[in-house]
């Protein structure tokens, strides 16, 4: 789980890495998967932002 923190200054010059629940360091996709894998991926994504909207209308 990510937190996005705004408007914090003790977070001034951070580098935004994520950690998983083992502490290591999770390391962005961006390059690693062919286009059709990260054409697949946003695709699910964004259907799972769809289905959490409706299910949760704000």
């Amino acid at each position: 789980m990510s937190l996005l923190v705004t408007g914090a200054p003790e977070l001034e010059g951070s580098s935004g890495l994520l950690f998983n629940n083992k502490g290591r360091v999770i390391l962005p996709l961006v390059g690693r998967l062919d286009r059709a894998a990260r054409e697949a991926f946003l695709a699910e994504s964004q259907a799972l932002v769809a289905r959490v909207q409706v299910a949760q209308p704000v």
